[in-house]
């Protein structure tokens, strides 16, 4: 490693003067460069020591105006403090308790009787903090507070307790009023796009267009110039990377520096934009902005199912421009687009998948409060959207009307209103429509089978069969005797009294045999209780039967007492139950239909929900309306397998991986073995008595289910009524033989199957003609079975289809205002509606459905001033390092203003008048002078006036993502694998990466070379070398990323093994390309560096090889190259742009 140090030095010491300034590291200041002349002896303990210095020194000013910080402070902090210290500590107060006041920070610092409340950046010496922990004071004093809010005040004091810049509250004075519509008018950013005519500027040469012109134009206000051009070839790197995130071949770029024509640097950016790799690139600054996951976190980090899908989602999105309004449309609400955009590939729903951003967030399993944890999920949801699509901090808004900018309290809950009336879904794609056109084919062919199945019934013999009377007592004859010997001899001899064929007799015992029969539901259960035995003793065998029938009954009325019924599938339309997918059809079953679950010829149960009357393989769910939780148990009647009963409370839905809290809220895998059955849910349900919920059942497996009644109780589950049919029989006080019997039989069935023939098939009626055709005792079951198995095989030929993470609409529900953000104490419900700033106090009401359609449309209108601002500002952003408004995430008070506001509101001007295309405004602005101007500091002045660079006098320095320095490394060792789409690449476990959810295996850690952005992403597993380069920890919306200087990047850079194999693939690379030395030292540098080597840094790597081979011997000059490739991934210039 000292060889491969000095080596470093001496690469980047032997430079041409000018070459080591375009590069300089940012953090270069006298601190570093005292510790750089340092032996290495001393710089380990100088280091950690002068770093304590600079931060202990530096450590209340250090998060005075950091955005995040206050940003913490007014939703984590201040709430806190109005509800448990105001009271008695403010200058609100009736009475300031011990001379404290603690609504301002002074207050704080001053302190009152005991001394000073807070110590900045320690929280164990502040005497605040040790009273909430009940030390030497206890406060509040009704109680100690939660440890998660302790928590929140330690890292606030930590943080060295920043407050907000504002006016000192006045005693006694009341609280200042909340004038919205002040605020609005008084901030820039609330203010309509201008119409701007870019400025003209004193050298009219320079301008290439309108950027150009603005940047100028502010440039000569101060007397300065723009630097001069970069080289071409740096331009090539830097527009490589910033538009495809990965530089340019040697190949690419000799053919780009050989293209002289005035159109030649458009032929790059156009190649570049219409590249598959721009959406990879561009994807991953997204994904940033929805913090992009594929694990919930918290202490399990479970998965978040088919999160991957909406990564690739936003891939082809990008590539094929899709307009930045109809992408915003598309995570609102693209579930309910009337013309959803398609997928060109496979033809499916492409828009439905934006909606799965929702989701992406963390997850607690489970939560002590339930409804709290909602509130939680849901504010950090509106802290996503109102970030990254509008700049805005809505979210700090929960408590109380925002403190700064135009938002109100009731803004907040209208739009909390919105996505708590939307639920969590898997919805399902249907790739090439293949799967709705064999669902059509199905219908087809279900409506001319249902066609002959209603024909044949009202042919069916046995309705008009003079011999079936005496066929049933021939029947009950042999059921009579007391054995099945007896029987099975006497069987021929009674069938030859009767004139009864010994087959069809045989049919008709074993059909009374039939299990079903014994219970009481069953509509044969009368008949086969009264037919064994004598006329002697039927009387009283039939008044036994009748009162066993009525306790039966009652027993079943008593059981539904005091219940109430979810189900409502006895009409042909829903009720308001939402099906998804395709499965549950679009109603109820109603009337005479072929049923395909069964594996013989029947006819479904009508007055069911059944996901089976198409395909098994279809999938879908059924969602109930939103109810309160009033009984702790759920009953459903049901008949099926695979299938998921849930009982969703408060929205949450962690409890499918952790039952812990939430114990039989959710019943994975029902199986009732074909028959109809009662599946109960209780458990812990009985502690969230008073919650809303919803029931839903899921068909998301190769199962199916049809579902007859579902009830909510305080008891146990109900038994099932007697059979209609079987309680008439027994009132029926004609019959009072078994030859009396078998004439009610007949006449019953038949007008069983005449009513079924018409369409007006019962429940009752279809068990009973089910009973017939599974014996084959009609002539119907011979008809039907070509065409029921026709209809099966069918069905076994339906595609699977794909599930995505989506929103689903659920039931429009206002919430109420939070009383300072609580979750126990609610005011006046908010309608449910868009920001009253932007669209105004008079918005049409939200009449149906949650409302995010509407959201959409409000969100996506041209009067919204911050629609196409916030992104225009992201890609400059991105470009340049900094953007025009530089807290890129926040246009509001707290934020910062914009260096040039008419270049914004051209670009947002310009943005729209293109179809608010992304590539177009991306273009535009790499093809301005501007974006070419060299990074090189070649005027003092303009350094010394414009230090930051804050008006653009030259290319701002930018390191690359940890993405870009990742697969720069793999694109220059040739492991790079551009493979596109697909299930994410395992993330790769190193020793030290300890810790609950940890998976079971690791992935390979070259991550199959695959680009960064396909490595999986897991909340408490992130991949340390991007972690290490400020690849974001997936919490919030962040469209600016830190850009830190620690050692532990230069560790990484030295001794990461996957470092270590890059060199070494890239040496093996080098020598299979380049057959000497220099031609290989060349293809180095064009393909690291997109230049060639200077005479003094193909010196020093010669040198640097000599000193190695002489120093091994008998070592490989294979390693030797390695160590050389090593070292040129350690250069400044390979993870910077110039």
């Amino acid at each position: 490693m000292e060889r491969d140090a000095r080596a470093f030095r001496l690469i980047d010491a032997n430079q041409p003067p000018g070459v080591s300034t375009r590069f300089p590291p940012p953090w270069q200041n006298a601190q570093s460069a005292a510790v750089s002349c340092m032996p290495s002896s001393l710089v380990r303990t100088a280091w950690p020591i002068a770093a304590a210095f600079v931060l202990l020194a530096g450590a209340a000013p250090l998060f005075a105006d950091d955005p995040a910080a206050l940003e913490h402070f007014e939703k984590q902090v201040r709430p806190l403090l109005v509800k448990h210290c105001y009271e008695c500590h403010s200058q609100q107060a009736k009475r300031v308790e011990a001379n404290l006041t603690l609504d301002t920070r002074e207050g704080f610092l001053r302190g009152g009787d005991s001394g000073t409340a807070l110590v900045p950046g320690a929280p164990a010496d502040s005497l605040f903090i040790d009273a909430v922990h009940y030390g030497q004071y206890e406060m509040p004093p009704r109680g100690k507070l939660p440890d998660a809010d302790i928590a929140q005040l330690e890292q606030w004091v930590k943080n060295g307790a920043p407050w907000p810049a504002e006016a000192a509250p006045v005693a006694h004075a009341g609280p200042k009023p909340f004038n919205l519509q002040q605020r609005r008018a008084e901030h820039w950013s609330w203010q309509p796009v201008q119409t701007v005519t870019p400025p003209t500027a004193k050298n009219a040469a320079w301008p290439k267009g309108p950027i150009d012109q603005f940047i100028l134009a502010r440039l000569e206000q101060e007397s300065l110039n723009p630097a001069p051009p970069a080289d071409r070839s740096l331009w090539l790197r830097r527009v490589y990377f910033d538009l495809t995130g990965l530089p340019p071949t040697p190949a690419e770029l000799a053919a780009d520096l050989a293209d002289t024509s005035d159109s030649a640097d458009a032929h790059v950016v156009d190649k570049l934009l219409q590249s598959p790799r721009f959406g990879e690139k561009w994807a991953r600054h997204w994904m940033d902005l929805v913090r992009y996951a594929e694990t919930h976190g918290h202490e399990f980090d479970y998965p978040i199912h088919y999160a991957h899908r909406y990564r690739d989602y936003l891939i082809r999105a990008l590539n094929a421009d899709v307009p930045y309004d109809q992408l915003l449309r598309e995570h609102v609400a693209g579930d309910l687009l009337a013309n959803p955009r398609l997928n060109p590939g496979d033809q499916t729903n492409e828009s439905v998948i934006g909606t799965g951003f929702w989701f992406l967030g963390e997850a607690v399993h489970a939560p002590t409060d339930v409804r709290a944890d909602l509130s939680t999920r849901v504010e950090n949801q509106i802290d996503v959207f109102s970030r990254a699509f509008l700049g805005l901090s809505v979210a700090c808004a929960r408590c109380h009307d925002h403190k700064f900018d135009a938002i109100s309290k009731e803004d907040y809950y209208a739009l909390y209103g919105v996505l708590n009336s939307s639920h969590r879904e898997e919805a399902w794609l249907d790739p090439r429509g293949e799967i709705t056109a064999a669902v059509g084919s199905i219908d087809e062919l279900r409506a001319a089978a249902d066609q002959s199945l209603s024909s044949s019934l009202s042919r069916e013999p046995l309705a008009q069969s003079t011999t079936l009377q005496k066929t049933l007592l021939a029947c009950w004859d042999v059921l009579s005797l007391p054995s099945a010997t007896n029987r099975s001899t006497a069987l021929a001899r009674i069938a030859a009294e009767h004139q009864i064929d010994p087959a069809e007799l045989s049919r008709w015992v074993q059909a009374f045999e039939d299990e079903a029969l014994k219970a009481c539901s069953h509509p044969l259960y009368a008949c086969r209780t009264l037919a064994k035995g004598s006329d002697q003793d039927f009387s009283a065998r039939r008044a036994a039967l009748l009162v066993e029938l009525e306790q039966t009954d009652k027993q079943a009325q008593s059981g539904r007492q005091n219940a109430t019924c979810l189900s409502a599938f006895e009409t042909d339309n829903w009720k308001g139950w939402i099906p998804t997918g395709v499965a549950f059809g679009s109603s109820p079953l109603h009337g005479t239909r072929l049923d395909l679950s069964s594996k013989h010829a029947a006819l479904a149960i009508p007055g069911t929900a059944d996901s089976g009357q198409r395909s098994s393989n279809l999938r879908g769910s059924l969602r109930s309306p939103v109810f309160t939780l009033a009984q702790p148990r759920i009953h459903t009647r049901l008949r099926g397998k695979n299938v998921t009963l849930r009982l969703v409370i408060e929205n949450y839905f962690m409890d499918v991986f952790q039952p812990l809290l939430f114990a039989q809220a959710t019943r994975k895998d029902a199986d009732t073995a074909g028959n109809w059955a009662w599946v109960t849910q209780s458990g812990d349900l009985g502690n969230h008595l008073g919650r809303r919920a919803y029931f839903e059942v899921l068909d998301h497996g190769d199962g199916e289910v049809a579902i007859d009644e579902i009830w909510m109780s305080d008891r146990d589950a109900p038994i099932d009524p007697p059979s209609p049919l079987s309680l008439e029989l027994a009132h029926n006080a004609s019959v009072t033989s078994r030859a009396s019997l078998a004439e009610a039989c007949q006449r019953n069935w038949g007008d069983a199957l005449a009513t079924a023939a018409q369409g007006n098939l019962t429940p009752d009626s279809a068990e009973l003609i089910n009973w017939l055709l599974r014996h084959q005792l009609l002539e119907t079951a011979a008809r039907i079975k070509p065409l029921h198995s026709g209809l099966v095989q069918r069905a076994k030929e339906v595609p699977t289809p794909i599930p995505v993470l989506a929103i689903a609409e659920g039931h429009g529900l206002d919430e109420p205002v939070h009383i300072r953000g609580s979750d126990a104490s609610f005011g006046e419900n908010v309608p449910r509606r868009f920001l009253v700033a932007i669209a105004g106090e008079d918005q049409p009401p939200v009449l149906h459905g949650s409302g995010r359609l509407e959201l959409a449309d409000r969100l996506t209108a041209s009067s919204n001033p911050f629609r196409s601002r916030v992104i225009v500002n992201r890609l400059w952003h991105h470009l340049f390092g900094r953007g025009i408004v530089p807290s890129v995430d926040d246009f509001g008070v707290m934020g910062q203003p914009p260096s040039h506001p008419e270049l914004l509101d051209w670009l947002a001007a310009d943005f729209d008048q293109h179809g608010q295309s992304l590539k177009h405004s991306l273009r535009t602005i790499v093809l301005s002078q501007t974006y070419r101007m060299s990074s090189s500091p070649q005027d003092a002045a303009a350094e010394e006036r414009d230090p930051e660079n804050i008006l653009l006098h030259r290319m701002p320095i930018r390191r690359l993502t940890a993405e870009g320095i990742r697969d720069a490394m793999l694109a220059v060792s040739g492991r790079l694998d551009l493979t596109m789409f697909g299930p994410s690449v395992p993330v790769h476990i190193t020793p030290f990466m300890q810790g609950r959810g940890q998976p079971k295996e690791s992935g390979p850690l070259d991550g199959a070379g695959r680009r960064s952005l396909y490595q999986e992403t897991r909340r408490n597993f992130l991949a340390p070398l991007l972690l290490t380069f400020d690849q974001p920890s997936p919490f919030s919306c962040m469209g600016r990323r830190a850009v830190s200087n620690v050692p532990a990047q230069s560790l990484i850079l030295m001794n990461d093994p996957f470092v270590v194999e890059q060199a070494r693939l890239w040496s093996v690379r080098l020598k299979a390309e380049a057959p000497d030395d220099a031609q290989r030292l060349t293809l180095a540098f064009r393909q690291a560096f997109a230049r060639d080597p200077t005479a003094a840094e193909a010196l020093a790597s010669e040198q640097f090889l000599q000193q190695q081979r002489s120093a091994t011997p008998t070592g490989s000059d294979d390693q030797h190259w390695a160590d050389l490739c090593h070292m040129l991934l350690n250069k400044k210039e390979f993870v910077f742009l110039q």
